[in-house]
C-alpha cells in the first residue's frame, strides 16, 4: 500500500479517535448505525457531493400522480402533483430544495429522490419549486415557496394541513417558516441543514479554504474571499489534476494530518482516506463555486478570521501568524442576519434530521446551537431532532427520512403542548428522550463562539492499531496529544478554531435520500456485488436474493434499460460489461420488475469506474448471462480517485 495510505489512515485514525461525537449530556451513547461504504472520489461540483444512492431512479412521480408544471411570476418554475393512484388525504407537502450551483439550470427535479413519489403514494399532494435562481437564494426561496401554495389553492382548493419539508439549503427555509410562517404552514421538517444560519457555515468553509491556503499557498489560485473565474470554469480539472497529486505526494502527508486537525473537518472512521479525500473535495468545490455567488447576493464578504486563534498544526504561532487575514463587510453581516439567520422562536412544530459526521454542514455548528436558540425561547416541547452517527451530508437511509416524516405528522397533529425548557432528541438506538438538547461534543473543527454551543473532551483513552509494513500503535488520550511508536511523535490532534464571530460553511445544500417507490407487494431483495469499482471494460457480477420469483425483471443502468432477465425461483446471477469506452464515474445498476404489479421489489448496486482496474480481466465462468452497458450511458458525476486506492 503506497506510504499516503499508510500514514494518512495513521494519523486520521488517531485525529477521529481524539475527538468522537458524543451523547447529549446525561445519555449513553447509541448503538452505532450501520455505515453506508463511502465511495472513494473527489467532488468537483455541487452534484458530486450527493450520497451514491440518492442518484438512485425510483419511480417517476408522474406515474403515481397527474402533474402540473408551469413558470412563476418570479421567473421560478412550478411542479404541482396530485395523487392519483390513491384518493387525496386533503393535505399538502410543499418541497423546499437544496443548494444548486448558479451555473447550473432551474428544474423542479428534487435533490431528495423519491421524496414526492412517497408521499403522493401515501395520498399527499405534492409541491414545489425551483426558485428564481440558484445559488444563495433564502428569501426570495420563501417568497417563490408560498407563492407556490398560492397557485395549489387556485388550481384545488385549500389544503385541510400543510408540511414544508426541507433539503439542506431548503432546510433553512423550511426552519425559518417554522418560526414565520405560522399561518400557512402546520408543521416543518429539516434535514441536514444549516439550522442556525449560514452565517456559520460559511466561515467553516471559508476557514477550510485559509487553512488550505496556509499549507498549499498559491495551488488553486484566487483568495479565501474573491474565486477568478477562470479557477471557477477549470476547476474539475484543476481538482484531479492539480489538487489530488499534491495531496498524495508523501512529502505533504503531515500537511495533510494539519488541515484536517486544525479545521477538523469530519471523516469516516470506517474508511479514513477515500472519506478524508471526499471532505477535502466537498469543502474545496463548495468554497470555489459558492463564494463569489455569496458575496454577490449579499452585497459584500461575510467571512471574517481577523481575530480567530487557529490550533491543531505542529505550529500553532507560525500558522497564526502567517494565515491570511480578512475582514467582513458590514452590509454583508447584516444581510446574513435579516435573511440567513433563525432565531429559534418556533410557531410550529419542527423536526430536524442530522448525521453527526457531516462534512460540509457541521453538525456541532447547526444542531447545539440551533437547540440552544430554541431553548432561549422557551420553544422546546416544539422541537425534535434525530441524529444519525454516521458520515455524510444528508446521508441518510430510506427508513430514517420516512421515520421523522411520520414524526412531523404526527406533531402536526398531537394536541397543543406548552413550551418547556426541554428539548426531544432521537436517535436510531434509542426512543426519543428529554434533553437539554446542548449539542454533541464537537469534533475537531472551527468552534463555533462559544455561547453557542458546548464542547467536551473525550472521556476515555482510545487505542487503535494500524497495520502496514511496520506496525504502528496509536494512542489518543483526552488532551488530544497522540504519539506513535517507531520514531515519529504526532502533536495534538484537537484542533480548534475559534473566532470572535461564529465560523461558517457554504450552505451548498445538497443531496439526499432516497425514498422507496409505493409498495404494493412484499418483497425485500438483496445484491451481493462482485466488486465495488473496476475500469472500461470490467465485467461485475451480481447475485440477488429474494426476488419477486418467476417474472421477467429489466436490467437497467443509470436508469437506462439494458436487458430483461428471468427471475426464476427469485435467487438468479448476471453479469453487467462495461464498453471499453465507457465515462470513468458511478454507475447505478437497478433490477426492477417488468410489470407494476411488483413494483416494490427492487434490487440494486452501484459500481465506480474509473481509468485503472488492476482486476479488469476477472472473467465469468460462462453460466450467467451477460449485460452490456453501452458507451454512451452517461456517468453519474462520482468522479473516481483511483490515486488513493490504489495499492
Amino acid at each position: 500500500m503506497r506510504h499516503l495510505m499508510i500514514t494518512l489512515a495513521l494519523v486520521l485514525s488517531v485525529l477521529l479517535l481524539a475527538n468522537p461525537v458524543r451523547p447529549l449530556p446525561g445519555h449513553a451513547e447509541p448503538a452505532p448505525t450501520p455505515t453506508p461504504a463511502t465511495d472513494s472520489h473527489i467532488p468537483v461540483s455541487i452534484s458530486d457531493i450527493y450520497p451514491a444512492d440518492l442518484a438512485v431512479a425510483l419511480a417517476d412521480a408522474r406515474l403515481v400522480a397527474d402533474c402540473t408544471e408551469g413558470a412563476q411570476a418570479s421567473g421560478a418554475l412550478y411542479r404541482i402533483c396530485m395523487p392519483n393512484t390513491v384518493a387525496w388525504n386533503g393535505e399538502l407537502i410543499v418541497y423546499a430544495d437544496g443548494y444548486r450551483s448558479v451555473t447550473e439550470t432551474l428544474t423542479t427535479d428534487i435533490l431528495l429522490t423519491g421524496f414526492d413519489t412517497e408521499v403522493l403514494s401515501r395520498g399527499y399532494a405534492f409541491a414545489t419549486t425551483s426558485y428564481r435562481k440558484n445559488g444563495l437564494v433564502v428569501p426570495e426561496g420563501i417568497e417563490d415557496i408560498l407563492d407556490v401554495v398560492n397557485i395549489f389553492e387556485e388550481q384545488q382548493r385549500q389544503p385541510d394541513q400543510i408540511y414544508i419539508t426541507g433539503l439542506s439549503a431548503g432546510g433553512l427555509i423550511a426552519t425559518l417558516a417554522a418560526e414565520r410562517l405560522a399561518t400557512t404552514f402546520d408543521a416543518a421538517l429539516a434535514l441536514c441543514a444549516p439550522y442556525t444560519g449560514y452565517g456559520p457555515n460559511l466561515n467553516y468553509v471559508a476557514d477550510f479554504r485559509a487553512v488550505f491556503d496556509y499549507f498549499y499557498p498559491g495551488l488553486i489560485g484566487g483568495t479565501i474571499v474573491e474565486v477568478p473565474q477562470a479557477l471557477i470554469d477549470d476547476w474539475e480539472n484543476i481538482a484531479l489534476n492539480v489538487v489530488v497529486p499534491e495531496l498524495e505526494k508523501t512529502t505533504n502527508t503531515t500537511k495533510n494530518f494539519q488541515l484536517l486537525a486544525v479545521t477538523g473537518a469530519q471523516t469516516d472512521p470506517a474508511d479514513p482516506v477515500n472519506s478524508a479525500a471526499t471532505t477535502v473535495g466537498t469543502l474545496l468545490t463548495a468554497h470555489v463555486l459558492g463564494t463569489n455567488d455569496a458575496r454577490t447576493v449579499l452585497g459584500g464578504n461575510p467571512y471574517d478570521n481577523q481575530n480567530t486563534q487557529y490550533s491543531g498544526s505542529f505550529n500553532d504561532t507560525a500558522l497564526n501568524a502567517d494565515i491570511a487575514r480578512f475582514a467582513a463587510d458590514a452590509d454583508a453581516i447584516a444581510a446574513l442576519e435579516a435573511d440567513y439567520t433563525s432565531s429559534g422562536n418556533l410557531a410550529m412544530p419542527l423536526i430536524t434530521l442530522h448525521t453527526t459526521r457531516d462534512p460540509l454542514v457541521a453538525y456541532d455548528l447547526n444542531v447545539g446551537p440551533y437547540a440552544d436558540k430554541v431553548a432561549a425561547a422557551n420553544r422546546t416541547s416544539l422541537y425534535q431532532h434525530t441524529r444519525i452517527e454516521r458520515y455524510g451530508h444528508c446521508n441518510f437511509t430510506e427508513a430514517e427520512v420516512e421515520a421523522v416524516f411520520d414524526q412531523m405528522i404526527a406533531a402536526a397533529n398531537a394536541p397543543t403542548a406548552t413550551p418547556t425548557a426541554s428539548a426531544t432528541e432521537t436517535s436510531p438506538a434509542a426512543t426519543a428522550t428529554p434533553t437539554n438538547a446542548t449539542t454533541a461534543t464537537p469534533s475537531p473543527t472551527s468552534t463555533a463562539t462559544p455561547t453557542d454551543a458546548t464542547t467536551a473532551l473525550p472521556s476515555a483513552t482510545a487505542t487503535q492499531m494500524v497495520t502496514s509494513t511496520a506496525t504502528f500503535t496509536t494512542t489518543a488520550t483526552a488532551t488530544g496529544t497522540t504519539t506513535a511508536t517507531a520514531t515519529m511523535v504526532l502533536p495534538t490532534a484537537t484542533g480548534t478554531i475559534t473566532a470572535t464571530t461564529p465560523p461558517t460553511t457554504i450552505a451548498t445544500a445538497l443531496p439526499t435520500p432516497t425514498l422507496p417507490a409505493p409498495t404494493r407487494t412484499p418483497g425485500s431483495p438483496t445484491v451481493a456485488l462482485s466488486f465495488s469499482a473496476g475500469a472500461p471494460g470490467s465485467m461485475f457480477t451480481l447475485e440477488i436474493v429474494d426476488f419477486a420469483p418467476d417474472i421477467t425483471a429489466t436490467v437497467r443502468v443509470n436508469s437506462r434499460d439494458i436487458g430483461t432477465i428471468d427471475t426464476e425461483g427469485g435467487t438468479f446471477g448476471l453479469v453487467v460489461r462495461f464498453a471499453d469506452a465507457v465515462t470513468p464515474g458511478q454507475y447505478i445498476i437497478e433490477i426492477v420488475p417488468s410489470t407494476s404489479l411488483v413494483q416494490s421489489t427492487r434490487a440494486v448496486a452501484t459500481v465506480t469506474i474509473g481509468p485503472d482496474d488492476p482486476l479488469r480481466s476477472r472473467t465469468d465462468d460462462g453460466s450467467l448471462p451477460v449485460f452490456d452497458v453501452p458507451a454512451d450511458i452517461p456517468a453519474l458525476r462520482k468522479i473516481y480517485l483511483p490515486l488513493l486506492v490504489r495499492s
